[in-house]
């Protein structure tokens, strides 16, 4: 097809590959985004639509490409993994699964009530002399004034509990540890699979380019 273009239209070749270039960037993108709804804990549709794909702009067949990927910069750490850091002097906020309803390794955002920002917390001198006494102190405390959420620094970490049982037996449940200042990102490869998926369509799209352009110059029939 390439070869009979070439004789009879030669106008439509970088029409051709401009074609195929273009539906392969869109491919890809169409790929990304699914693998991101389907390998990460969004907040929102925002990094689906960071995809985003640039044309071919040029009409010399030696200068054509086509782009495809995301414009935010945390995409990369998503891409190979890396590590987040909390803010100067602040620990990194980690959702724990009960704050999303779930058991188990976390795969959902937290519930609304649950999500640290939505969180307001009641500032309270501790009491007691060890730490164990300071943390009883102030759980009943939060228990006695019907709080829902309490900091605490635990044997087990430092973090935000949500408060449970009423003032007679309180109970404790971690909705935010808070116990490190920088955790690991683990690698969640999503453009690198879209782009090969994407290339090994190409040979579909150039056929139908080859074909559109054929079909359009007359020179083979619908």
């Amino acid at each position: 097809m390439q070869r009979h273009l070439k004789v009879f239209a030669p106008k439509g070749i970088p029409y051709a590959v401009k074609f195929a270039l273009n539906q392969t960037a869109w491919h890809g993108r169409k790929t990304m985004q699914r693998l991101i709804s389907a390998r990460m804990i969004e907040k929102n549709k925002w990094t689906r639509q960071s995809i985003r794909v640039n044309t071919v702009r040029s009409m010399d067949v030696d200068m054509m490409f086509s782009e495809m990927g995301s414009i935010e910069k945390y995409m990369v750490k998503q891409e190979v993994g890396g590590i987040a850091k909390g803010k100067p002097g602040r620990a990194y906020p980690i959702a724990t699964s009960y704050a999303a309803g779930q058991s188990g390794r976390r795969t959902r955002l937290p519930r609304k009530p649950n999500r640290v920002g939505k969180i307001r917390l009641r500032f309270r001198k501790p009491k007691g002399r060890t730490k164990g006494e300071q943390n009883k102190a102030l759980i009943m405390a939060a228990a006695e004034a019907r709080d829902k959420f309490i900091y605490l620094d635990l044997k087990r970490g430092r973090g935000v509990f949500r408060l449970l049982g009423g003032k007679r037996k309180p109970r404790l449940k971690m909705v935010a540890d808070l116990s490190r200042k920088r955790v690991r990102v683990p690698k969640t490869p999503t453009l690198e699979p879209a782009a090969e998926h994407a290339i090994d369509k190409m040979p579909e799209f150039f056929r139908d380019a080859f074909i559109f352009q054929l079909r359009r110059h007359r020179l083979i029939k619908d």
